[in-house]
C-alpha cells in the first residue's frame, strides 16, 4: 500500500492526466473573429491545428502570432473540433 501511496505521490498531476476522460478544446481568434488556431486536450495529450479556410485567419497573421506566442483557454467540450486523423 505505501509503494502505491509513493508512486501516485511522485507524479500526480501525470496520473491524474492520464486518467481524465474529459475532452477540452479552445481557439485562439483574431479581434475581427478570424481564427488562428484550434487545440485539443485529452489527458495530456494536445492537439493544435490551423483551423479550415475560410473562417481561418491569413497565414502571415498566424505566423506572426506564433512568434509572440498564443494564449488558448481550454473548455471542456462535448466533442472534436473536427476529426484526428493521426495515430
Amino acid at each position: 500500500m505505501l509503494a502505491r501511496i509513493d508512486a501516485h505521490l511522485g507524479e500526480p498531476v501525470h496520473r491524474l492526466a492520464e486518467q481524465a476522460k474529459t475532452l477540452r478544446t479552445g481557439g485562439a481568434y483574431t479581434v475581427v473573429g478570424l481564427c488562428l488556431l484550434q487545440a485539443e486536450l485529452r489527458g495530456d495529450e494536445l492537439v493544435v491545428r490551423l483551423p479550415d479556410k475560410p473562417s481561418a485567419a491569413p497565414d502571415e497573421m498566424v505566423v506572426a502570432a506564433l512568434k509572440d506566442g498564443i494564449e488558448i483557454t481550454m473548455g471542456v467540450a462535448d466533442r472534436p473540433v473536427r476529426e484526428w486523423k493521426g495515430e
